[in-house]
């Protein structure tokens, strides 16, 4: 669970990760922000525990907590956000409907036969 620290003007936002503690600034806003912000944080940590969302590689938590969840670009390479675990390539194509791009979440990697399990983005 996120804590909220108020030093001088300014509120930080504390959490842990991986069994680290981290710490974002939050910045000089009024209690009620800085309190939605900790809810924040809760929730895209909840999000990263279910696996429902993942920590692009290069991009450290700190940077993608502040960042709402869409850090910036990494080395000159776009990111467009978080990638589902069950997400594709968008060159993969899906073998039941030809010529249809698959990059549909709606296939559970039991289920699906649209690529193989080196096409996906992320192991299961």
């Amino acid at each position: 669970m996120a804590s909220l620290q108020k030093k001088g003007e300014s509120y930080y936002c504390q959490f842990m990760y991986h069994g680290k503690r981290h710490t974002c600034t939050v910045g000089a806003v009024s209690e009620e922000e800085a309190g939605n912000k900790a809810k924040q944080v809760d929730y895209l940590l909840m999000r990263l525990k279910q696996r429902l969302i993942v920590l692009p590689d290069g991009v450290d938590i700190v940077t993608f907590i502040e960042h709402d969840g869409k850090p910036p670009s990494v080395e000159g390479i776009p990111i467009t956000g978080s990638r589902s675990r069950w997400a594709m390539p968008a060159t993969a194509t899906c073998k039941r409907f030809p010529g249809a791009p698959s990059r549909t979440t709606a296939c559970p990697p039991s289920a699906c036969t649209c690529a193989t399990s080196s096409a996906r983005s992320a192991p299961e």
